[in-house]
Order: C-alpha cells, then structure tokens, then sequence
C-alpha cells in the first residue's frame, strides 16, 4: 500500500525524511505496520513516531520496540534536525477498526506559497472581535484597524480567520472593513449567560482502563439512567 501510494504520485522514497506511524500499541499489529515501514524505507534509512502513545491512547511501551533494533529506523523521541539531503516530505499510515487500511504522503506547504499579487476590488466584510474581558477587547480591535490599514494582505483572509479560526469568547464587538480601510467598532457585548450542556463521549477500540466511567456513574443520573437501561438489553 505504501508502495503505491508513492507510485501513484509518481515520488521517490528516498525522498522522505519521516514516517508517522498507526502505533497502537498492539503486540500483533506494531511489528507488522514497522516491518512493512523497513520494507520500503529501510534501505535509505527513515525517522519514525507514533503520536498515539503520547496521548494516552496506549500504554507507553509497545513492540515496537522489538522490531526497531533489527533495521535501519530511529525512533524519534525528542526534537531532531530534519534529516540533511532529505526533503521535508512526511508519510502518515492509518489502520481502521474495520479493516480499512490508508498512507497519506504530505509535502511541505513552504515551496507551494503563492506569491502576493495585485489587490482587487473587494467587497465589504465584516470583522469580529472577541475576548475573554472587556477591557482585553479594546486592544486587538485598535491593532487590527492598524494592521490591515498597514499591510497589503486579503482582508477577505483576515474576516475569515477571525470569523472561523480564532475561538469565540464572552465579549464581542464587529466592524466593517472597506480594503485597508476599517470602520468604528461596534459597542462592546457580552450575550446572556447559559448554563453549557454536557457531553461525554467515551471511545473505544484500545482507550479503556480499569473502573473507566465509575465516577460518573456514581455521579451522574443521567449517565447511571442510561448505562441501566443498556444492560437490559
């Protein structure tokens, strides 16, 4: 599958300085995935990981461990150099509960920027404001009205980023941007308060331990109303 992949894409393996690894921990399916990695990369030699570990979903020893000594990877535990003469090229392997087996080869974005060209016509979008306070709210909307005043960037980018890529807090404010040319905020608003619902969500497939969801059950209603009801069926 990794083979393929490449072969697809028509790239050279050699290339790449990096393998994410699937790495659940898991005694059987670790030493195939790494054995399989060694197949393809081994002869150069390649970096390889598992973010998995990090995160809890597995203990922090695994066998992979076993299958790493006997071929040319090395396991990247802290921060490495990127490999020299290799291109910042990384592939990533995902093994689904199902069966479903996926490699994803992904590039560097810095040789794909695109370089800034002439400004056009824009439409007027609106821009939104947020903080956790009041008072922190008055600062980024006078940096902001400086900032694309000064700067030649897409303020269609700047409104979309602010609007979907910064999280929303309690206190709001929005203006009205024309190109570099930015309008008067709006008063400063803090919508009413409602108490936040619940959701738990418990994973499966290798995330469980010992006594997992006791607490809740003790202390929840609804949780302990719904674990009975399952196990009458």
């Amino acid at each position: 599958m990794i083979r393929r992949a490449y072969e697809v894409v028509d790239l050279d393996v050699s290339d790449t300085g990096y393998v994410e690894c699937h790495g659940t921990g898991t005694p059987m399916g670790d030493p195939i995935e790494t054995k399989a990695v060694a197949r393809v990369f081994g002869e150069a030699g390649v970096i390889i990981g598992s973010t998995k570990p990090n995160f809890g979903h597995t203990k922090g020893v695994s066998s992979i461990l076993t299958v790493l000594k006997d071929c040319k990877l090395a396991l990247a535990e802290e921060p490495l150099f990127w490999p020299e003469g290799r291109l910042e090229r990384v592939s990533l392997n995902s093994f689904g509960l199902g069966g479903t087996n996926a490699h994803a080869i992904i590039d560097s974005a810095a040789s794909y920027k695109a370089p800034a060209g002439p400004r056009i016509e824009e439409a007027a979008q609106i821009l939104l404001y947020s903080a956790s306070t009041q008072q922190s709210l008055t600062t980024p909307i006078g940096n902001y009205k400086t900032f694309i005043g000064e700067t030649a960037l897409n303020v269609e980018d700047v409104a979309y980023t602010l609007t979907r890529g910064r999280e929303h807090l309690p206190y709001h404010a929005f203006a009205i941007a024309n190109g570099s040319s930015v309008g008067a905020a709006s008063p400063i608003t803090k919508p009413g308060q409602q108490k936040p619902k619940i959701a738990m969500v418990l994973t499966g497939q290798g995330a469980q331990w010992h006594q997992m969801g006791g607490d809740l059950l003790k202390s929840n209603p609804t949780f302990r109303s719904s674990i009975r009801l399952n196990t009458l069926h």
